[in-house]
């Protein structure tokens, strides 16, 4: 009985591309950085750096807002 989930009854073939949703463009695998379990990630390599480096920036920010201090000559400063 075929397992409809994976759809084991088609043979196996060999991906040699991937399309990245973030550019649209379809890719070597070379171009994806490959996950712990080996397969390929879900954005090719220049897009999964723009992706974590807005994450980055976005969780850094986060930490650091309630930390900053005002700046010099804000309204509302007493004693001015």
């Amino acid at each position: 009985m075929r397992d409809e989930r994976t759809n084991s009854a088609r043979p196996a073939q060999a991906r040699t591309h991937k399309r990245c949703p973030a550019c649209g463009d379809s890719k070597p695998l070379s171009e994806f950085y490959r996950t712990s379990s080996g397969r390929p990630s879900g954005y090719c390599k220049p897009c999964q750096r723009v992706i974590s480096r807005r994450a980055r920036r976005r969780r850094t920010a986060a930490v650091r807002a309630p930390h900053r201090r005002p700046a010099r000559g804000v309204a509302g400063r007493a004693g001015g």
